[in-house]
């Protein structure tokens, strides 16, 4: 991937924490609502900090 070798920043939005937590560098977790009750972040870090702290919506 030309744009991670020349040390730019990519950015995705996927919903499958599995695949996520196996190819980045750093998550932000937005919770699991949408509209009123989400959007607001949760918990951001190295997939495995986040992916393991009682704040992320992804370790209920």
């Amino acid at each position: 991937m030309k744009l991670n070798q020349e040390n730019e920043t990519v950015l995705i939005i996927e919903h499958n924490i599995e695949f996520i937590s196996h190819v980045a560098d750093y998550l932000v977790d937005v919770g699991r609502n949408a509209g009123n009750k989400g959007g607001e972040t949760m918990i951001q870090g190295k997939p495995i900090e986040v992916v393991r702290s009682v704040e992320s919506s992804w370790n209920r």
